[in-house]
């Protein structure tokens, strides 16, 4: 599995095992199958729409999955080259304001299911890339 999928999937779990929110709940929220969050939850057969849907439903923005990452001391790998012609700033921008990862896309253009996000940096200093 990728290692920033491992480690949004760790967020994700961590979240949903400090609400009082039912793989039910979560199954209307996100129209996700049982099935699919049930794996998802466990660890197994992930991907990275599923994950950012159940964020969402989880009220998770890519900002708040960053600093809950950092909380749990997870480091997410170094972000390669970008095939998108978007710069970092802007990325910062649109990753640190607090949107959901439904808006970051409909403001980059493209498909939320589509979004891969790499994070590098210390805490003071992040830069972040959609691939």
């Amino acid at each position: 599995m990728d290692e920033t999928i491992e480690i949004i999937s760790k967020v994700i779990v961590a979240r949903w095992r400090s609400t009082n929110i039912t793989k039910k709940e979560l199954k209307e929220k996100t129209g996700l199958a049982l099935n699919t969050i049930n794996n998802a939850l466990s660890g197994k057969n992930l991907t990275l729409s599923s994950l950012l849907r159940l964020a969402d439903a989880l009220g998770l923005n890519l900002k708040q999955i960053v600093e809950e990452a950092e909380k749990m001391k997870l480091v997410f790998p170094k972000a390669g080259s970008s095939p998108m012609s978007v710069k970092t700033e802007k990325i910062n921008d649109l990753v640190t304001s607090g949107l959901s990862t439904m808006q970051i896309a409909a403001r980059m253009g493209v498909p939320e299911e589509d979004l891969v996000v790499a994070v590098t940096g210390t805490k003071d200093n992040q830069s972040f890339e959609i691939d």
